[in-house]
């Protein structure tokens, strides 16, 4: 399994992302407006990164959003949540 999915971070929240994706952007925004702690990990043009985080979540597509190390969901889990829970949760 590559690095980045080994290493542990201090952020509560991780993002993997792809460029040119609009959700992934939106999801990154919500994050920065609401002022949560994330780590963003890129996986444009790694194939073997995506392949790998498939097969960690069991889902193929990005944004994927972990909070503690567990899956959130993507952009709309994410909103869900804070409208749920408060941006005070993630921090």
């Amino acid at each position: 399994m590559p690095e980045r999915f080994l290493r542990m971070t201090a952020a509560r929240v991780q993002i993997y992302t792809r460029q040119f994706c609009g959700y992934c952007t939106a999801a990154v925004r919500l994050l920065e407006r609401e002022e949560i702690p994330f780590e963003h990990i890129d996986l444009s043009g790694d194939s073997t990164a995506i392949s790998a985080l498939k097969q960690r979540t069991g889902h193929p597509t990005v944004p994927q959003i972990l909070l503690d190390g567990a899956l959130l969901g993507g952009y709309t889990e994410l909103r869900s949540w804070i409208a749920r829970e408060g941006s005070q949760s993630l921090r």
